[in-house]
C-alpha cells in the first residue's frame, strides 16, 4: 500500500503547526519510518511526512513511537 506523504511546508501547515516544531522534533517525538521517510536513501535525502501517522499523532490517537517503530520494523 502506497502512503500519502507530505513536504515538511505542506504538512506544517495541513496540521497548522510551524515548520520548526517539526524539523526540531526529528528523531525525539517523530521517527524515520514512522512519521517521516526518504524516498530516495541513498542519493537524495528528501524528508517526506507520511500524512496518515501524522494525522493520528495529531489527534492522539497513534501508539507509542517506539511500539510502533518496532511494528514498522517487523513487518517490513
Amino acid at each position: 500500500m502506497k502512503k500519502f506523504t507530505m513536504k515538511t511546508d505542506e504538512i506544517a501547515e495541513y496540521l497548522s503547526v510551524d515548520p520548526s516544531f517539526l524539523k526540531k522534533n526529528r528523531n525525539t517525538l517523530f521517527f524515520d519510518g514512522v512519521h517521516y521517510t526518504y524516498p530516495d536513501k541513498e542519493n537524495i535525502r528528501m524528508l517526506r511526512w507520511i500524512v496518515s501517522a501524522m494525522e493520528l499523532w495529531m489527534m492522539g490517537q497513534s501508539t507509542s513511537t517506539e511500539e510502533q517503530a518496532l511494528l514498522d520494523r517487523l513487518v517490513s
